[in-house]
């Protein structure tokens, strides 16, 4: 009686195991097919923000040589500016000097042309170009 009381006992209760059991299976067989698909996209996002550590590495290496070739083209501007005081200088120096000079030639021509040429307001007696001239009413000073 003992035993046809264990073996009830023990059917009665190995039945809802056997239920629990076969359900556990049926919900654990789709666990490895959502794991690969996770799996695919750990390594997706893996590549992915290694990529972005890529080219996050190569936008900050390019920064140095961007900002050396603008420091580098700022002070070949400032050079630039410097270097167009002198040329205005001496671009005022040639307009004045061929000025001078093409007034001493114009002097020179009334000269060897016989023309009188009044020399009486001549401040300094020795230079050419600083002669009052008189052309025809016209009274030019240099």
């Amino acid at each position: 009686m003992l035993y046809t009381l264990n073996y009830t006992l023990h059917s009665t209760l190995y039945t809802p195991h056997f239920i629990l059991h076969a359900q556990h299976f049926t919900l654990h067989t789709p666990h490895p097919t959502l794991h690969t698909p996770h799996s695919t996209l750990h390594t997706l996002h893996s590549t992915l923000h290694t990529l972005q550590s890529t080219l996050h590495a190569l936008h900050f290496t390019l920064h140095t040589p961007h900002f050396t070739l603008h420091t580098l083209h700022f002070t070949l501007c400032n050079l630039h500016f410097r270097l167009l005081t002198p040329h205005f200088t001496l671009h005022t120096l040639h307009s004045t000097l061929y000025t001078l000079h093409s007034t001493h030639a114009l002097h020179s021509t009334l000269f060897c042309m016989g023309k009188h040429v009044d020399c009486s307001n001549n401040l300094f007696h020795k230079s050419v170009l600083r002669d009052c001239i008189r052309v025809r009413g016209l009274h030019l000073v240099l």
